[in-house]
């Protein structure tokens, strides 16, 4: 059974790595075009935009307003990231803790119990840590005022 497991995980990782790459890569690729539409309309905006009443103008329409929340480029506040990196600790100490479990429960070799206590540490370990890193940026976030609740920035009313 383990001569199995550990060929059929080792694939698994490595489409799963192949796959999360790929995904990295698209993703960034979009971001890099939002952020070129968003310079592009800036600076068109900007040129046309003679008098300070103009530029009211402009930013006090509906459409604009709409425009440049669909063009926005924010990746997440403070908020967003604290709970990506508590989600994907918890995710991977879980998975450590049900592979310390399957090694529990199912006779395994002496190499497959080494490898899959290694691999399990390791996602015990970092999960762990990320939940770590997660308190102290929220401690550190809440202390900076960070995290106080701010008015929506995509709101024109404002102006």
């Amino acid at each position: 059974m383990a001569d199995i497991l550990i060929p059929l995980a080792g694939i698994l990782g490595a489409f799963g790595t192949i796959t999360y790459i790929a995904y990295l890569i698209v993703d960034g690729l979009k971001f890099r075009q939002r952020a070129m539409q968003a310079r592009e309309l800036q600076q068109k905006l900007l040129d046309r935009v003679t008098t300070a009443q103009d530029l009211g103008a402009v930013l006090s329409s509906p459409g604009t307003a709409s425009l440049l929340t669909s063009l926005d480029v924010h990746t997440g506040g403070p908020r967003e990231r604290i709970v990506t990196a508590l989600q994907t600790g918890i995710v991977l100490g879980v998975l450590g803790l049900a592979l310390f479990a399957y090694q529990w429960f199912t006779p395994l070799s002496e190499d497959g119990r080494s490898a899959n206590a290694l691999v399990a540490t390791i996602a015990v370990a970092i999960g762990i840590g990320l939940i770590g890193s997660v308190a102290a940026a929220y401690a550190m976030s809440r202390r900076l005022g960070m995290l106080e609740s701010r008015p929506d920035p995509r709101s024109m009313s404002s102006l």
